[in-house]
């Protein structure tokens, strides 16, 4: 596996171009490109680091990729990535815990044909970080994004523009906040034919968190045959938090499909009392429950085995909270995934005996 690392200064932009995978023998008849190139082609996996001053930028590569950097001085702190026509990529985006420093910047991603990207996202607390994300899909191909966020003060926006015919893209978004203002904003734009986009946000609020959390979906006058849904909740996990979930569509073809809700409620005490016979306490109980609904969300927006994956990978080094023993040692993604998410959610449900509906 090739690597190359790239530590930069956020005051100027920088492209990374992923390219398809060279066919294997078995896939066109003939000879692979290197005696090295593995059998069967894979993604390629890219990792972001958020940093003080800038960003790490760790390509590594695989299946025959070769990605490219390329920079040019004067443009403001932005990220380019373009996936070439039926590319496969894995991008991770992550975070050190909060040192005081605020780092604003902006992620443009550009998918070609048939291109698929699971972006992962792990945000510890920070501090009024604003942070953009554009997508643009070429026809039949699939963005897929999965947030989770540790949220104090600060925004996040995701706008995904599904140009081609059968372009799909989903967002899901678990955003933990204990105090603060944040504001968390997903549009979505289907202008092709057949085209699926789907937008889910939990918030799991605390103290006294003030969260904002927008979804918007356009389907444009040559959307025939588009699809949305939008699902957005809210649970006040303890104090007095409050969160605003504002759905909203705008619809400009007749033959499309489009469903939107939101929800806002107390955790059912019904899930706390049927966790609690497992044998334990209630704060135990509610963080297992919430970690379960944190866990679909996410499951649903990218695969579960790369999920777990990057989770554990970034426990103990740039994630939210040391990684836990009961995750390092799990054989079953899902457990593993289980154990760090419920134990991600433990400062955040420490008082929720005095939560309030």
């Amino acid at each position: 596996m090739d690597t190359a690392v790239l530590d930069t200064p956020l005051h100027r932009a920088h492209q990374l171009r992923l390219r398809a995978a060279i066919p294997s023998a078995s896939a066109s008849g003939s000879a692979p490109a290197s005696a090295s190139a593995p059998a069967a082609p894979g993604p390629t996996w890219v990792y972001l680091d958020d940093v003080a001053a800038g960003f790490r930028l760790e390509p590594r590569t695989r299946a025959g990729v070769v990605p490219a950097l390329t920079q040019s001085a004067g443009e403001p702190p932005t990220l380019r990535l373009q996936l070439d026509a039926g590319a496969h990529g894995v991008l991770v985006e992550t975070a050190p815990t909060d040192d005081g420093v605020s780092v604003d910047w902006q992620l443009e991603l550009q998918l070609g044909a048939g291109a698929w990207l699971q972006h992962l996202r792990l945000w510890p607390a920070r501090s009024g970080a604003v942070r953009q994300v554009h997508a643009h899909l070429g026809a039949e191909a699939r963005y897929d994004q999965a947030l989770l966020c540790a949220a104090t003060a600060g925004s996040d926006r995701t706008e995904v523009r599904l140009d081609g015919d059968g372009a799909r893209a989903h967002v899901g978004s678990v955003l933990l906040a204990a105090a603060g203002r944040f504001e968390h904003a997903v549009h979505t734009e289907q202008r092709g034919r057949d085209s699926q986009a789907g937008i889910e946000t939990l918030v799991l609020a605390a103290g006294s968190a003030r969260v904002e959390a927008d979804a918007r979906s356009v389907q444009a006058p040559r959307a025939q045959g588009a699809r949305v849904r939008q699902r957005l909740a809210g649970i006040p996990v303890a104090g007095q938090p409050r969160v605003r979930l504002r759905p909203h569509l705008e619809i400009l073809h007749d033959d499309v499909q489009a469903a939107h809700g939101a929800t806002w409620g107390a955790l059912p005490e019904e899930a706390v009392f049927f966790a609690c016979q497992r044998g334990l306490d209630a704060a135990q109980a509610r963080r297992l429950v919430l970690a379960g609904m944190a866990q679909s969300v996410l499951e649903r927006a990218v695969e579960a085995a790369d999920l777990q994956r990057v989770l554990l990978r970034w426990g103990d080094g740039g994630g939210m909270a040391p990684q836990p023993a009961a995750a390092a040692d799990a054989t079953d993604a899902t457990d593993a995934l289980q154990a760090a998410l419920t134990h991600w959610l433990q400062p955040l449900t420490a008082d929720a005996g005095d939560h309030h509906g």
